[in-house]
């Protein structure tokens, strides 16, 4: 009867821990995963908004990876030396994403990392600031507008991954 007692108050409370537990590990999943995928996309834009925000946020998110966190250490200061050349800059960038590639446990290399996209270095890059006071438009929109609305949404450095 004790025991039934006892089991009657404490499985609830096991089942909601378990629940917790998951919900916190699916979140932090989330977390990186998003990260990521800001880094491999904006890895070509160093100074980007979506670049700065997934690099600073690297620490917290991955905050029990020490190996993780070296990388990171060893690319910010490749980035502050002005006497790095920008493909050790790059290097560095496919490392820290291999390594969090691998602790994610994706099986992916570093050789495709690096040519998951190759940019062409002869294409200028639209920027807010380049575009005409009044595009015109024969599509009936309005690029200018679609990239102010991106910038405004995208203002802050500080990330969400948080």
């Amino acid at each position: 009867m004790i025991i039934s007692i006892i089991a009657v108050i404490v499985s609830p409370l096991i089942a909601l821990w378990v629940g917790e537990e998951i919900r916190r590990n699916n979140y932090q999943r989330k977390r990186e995963d998003k990260l990521l995928e800001k880094l491999i996309a904006f890895r070509y834009m160093l100074h980007s908004t979506d670049f700065l925000s997934a690099f600073n946020s690297i620490n917290f998110v991955f905050s029990k990876n020490e190996k993780i966190k070296e990388l990171v250490k060893d690319l910010h200061r490749a980035r502050t030396n002005n006497k790095e050349d920008i493909t050790v800059i790059n290097q560095r960038i496919v490392e820290l994403i291999y390594e969090i590639c691998k602790y994610r446990k994706y099986n992916i290399t570093e050789y495709e990392i690096q040519n998951l996209f190759i940019p062409i270095s002869n294409t200028p890059i639209r920027t807010q600031d380049s575009l005409p006071q009044n595009p015109s438009s024969t599509s009936g929109h309005n690029d200018g507008e679609n990239l102010r609305s991106i910038s405004r949404s995208t203002m802050s450095i500080t990330a969400s991954y948080l």
